[in-house]
Formats: C-alpha cells, sequence, structure tokens
C-alpha cells in the first residue's frame, strides 16, 4: 500500500497504528470525531481550530512514537466530517494555523456542501466554485486536493502558482 487515506486518524480501528508502523505508507491524519453515520447529528466544538490542534499534536506524536516516520503524514480537517459551516469556515481561517505543525495540508472540499451552504448551489452546479475555492486553498499553503476534475484542477493550481508570486498577498 502507499497511503491510506483515514478520516479518523486512527479512532476507527484500534490497530491503524501498528499497520502504520509496520508498513510505512503516506498516512492522511484525518479528523472525524464521530462516524459517518451520525457525524452530522449537532457537531459541537468549543473550538474547532484548538481541537484540531490538540488532535493532530496528539496523533501526530503518537504515530511517530509507534514508529510512523513524520515525513510520512500529512494532516486533513475533513471539511464536512461533522462540521457545520460554521466550523468549515474556522477551519480555513485556521490554515496557518495547521500549517505550523510542519506537515503539508490535504483538503477535499471537491463540491462540498460548504460550497451548497455559501453559494445555495446544488451539487451538480458546484465545479466551478470548486476551482475558486481550490485555488484559494491553494495560495493559502494546502498542497494536497482531492477533487473530481482532475484535469481542470491541474490547469487551476498551474495557473495559480504562477500568478501568485504577482498577487498581493491576500488579508
Amino acid at each position: 500500500m502507499d497511503i491510506i487515506n483515514d478520516i479518523s486518524g486512527g479512532a476507527f480501528d484500534p490497530g491503524m497504528d501498528e499497520v502504520l508502523a509496520e508498513f510505512k505508507p503516506g498516512y492522511v491524519l484525518g479528523h472525524c470525531p464521530k462516524r459517518p453515520a451520525v457525524m452530522h447529528r449537532l457537531p459541537r466544538y468549543d473550538n474547532v481550530a484548538d481541537e484540531l490542534m490538540r488532535w493532530f499534536s496528539e496523533r501526530m506524536t503518537a504515530l511517530v512514537k509507534a514508529g510512523l516516520p513524520e515525513a510520512c503524514i500529512c494532516l486533513d480537517p475533513c471539511i464536512g466530517f461533522a462540521k457545520n459551516l460554521e466550523h468549515n469556515l474556522a477551519v480555513i481561517a485556521a490554515i496557518p494555523r495547521f500549517l505550523s505543525l510542519g506537515r503539508p495540508l490535504f483538503f477535499g472540499i471537491s463540491r462540498k456542501s460548504l460550497i451548497g451552504d455559501i453559494t445555495g448551489l446544488p451539487l451538480s452546479e458546484r465545479d466551478t466554485a470548486t476551482q475558486v475555492l481550490t485555488a484559494l486553498l491553494a495560495r493559502a499553503g494546502v498542497a494536497i486536493h482531492r477533487v473530481h476534475q482532475v484535469g481542470t484542477t491541474a490547469q487551476t493550481l498551474r495557473l495559480t502558482s504562477a500568478l501568485t508570486p504577482y498577487l498581493e498577498p491576500v488579508s
């Protein structure tokens, strides 16, 4: 196996750390505190960014201690997984904090409800908004993007990368 994308960060499978230590794959350390069947039932956080920072720090420490090299880990705050619009926006605002942990960020925002919540677009019409959000996230430092339209996203990211040095910082 080359990569394990684990939305639960090991919480749903107690044997995950052992597998990761043995095979040392790339590991997408996700944050979804509830199983998918119940994750949308009244998600609550005192401060979602603080909780994610604590989760990522604790899980990275445990994984490295178990034997997974830190270089194998990227962080996925799991936009839309047990998070409402307010939580998702707080996660996006906290990108610089997550980057301070020294690992690449992975965001899967393609066609997500976040886009529908903001734009009112139905799922079938969210591809253009996905490209805009992908460009903004890349500019903010997100390195890995899970998308549906790979070719279009590659163009979006090439354009974003080429133009970013010429643009004023976003504030």
